[in-house]
């Protein structure tokens, strides 16, 4: 195996959907590629990604919380399932144990792994453009730059070259991994 590409976004994208048919597509082709796809281990695109990645005989793992156990249940595409008790641990493992990090349409759990993601990459502990699936974060950048110039600090250290990606098809992901995946190791 390569590394460990995370993936993360809403629970509540139905099968049918774009951005679940597109998590699937970009979950395979990380898997074809060699890299285990995780997860936070429930529906939504925390599956599609994985199933994608098995129905090409990739690796998964996922990464619950025992909160949830009354709620939701792990899905069915994840090899291991790793549930934490504490949520700041599973947020902060889920995010820190990926090489890359791929955000799709979320809620405030996904807001809380983009937050972290940003922050480490900013500081220099993560080393690879955050991806991010189509314009659905803009405004979260677009707020993180008007927040440091209210602050006084420079703007530059957010350029979107430096800090993120923005994918919108299966293929620009693909040659995301072609053009940086030869770094990571």
């Amino acid at each position: 195996m390569k590394g460990t590409i995370g993936f993360y976004g809403t629970w509540r994208a139905p099968i049918n959907s774009d951005i679940y048919q597109l998590a699937e597509e970009i979950g395979a082709i990380a898997a074809r590629r060699g890299h285990v796809v995780l997860t936070g281990a429930y529906s939504g695109i925390m599956e599609a990604a994985p199933k994608g990645a098995r129905q090409v005989g990739g690796r998964t793992s996922g990464y619950a919380w025992s909160a949830l156990e009354s709620l939701l249940t792990p899905n069915a595409f994840l090899d291991e399932v790793i549930t934490f008790s504490a949520l700041e641990d599973r947020l902060a493992r889920v995010v820190a144990d990926a090489d890359v990090c791929v955000f799709f349409p979320g809620r405030t759990g996904t807001i809380a792994e983009l937050a972290l993601a940003t922050e480490m990459r900013a500081k220099g502990e993560m080393h690879f453009p955050l991806v991010l699936i189509g314009e659905f974060w803009e405004s979260f950048f677009e707020w993180l730059e008007r927040s440091n110039t209210a602050l006084g600090f420079p703007s530059d250290s957010m350029s979107a070259g430096e800090l993120r990606v923005r994918i919108d098809t299966a293929e620009q992901f693909d040659q995301f991994l072609r053009k940086y995946e030869h770094h990571w190791y």
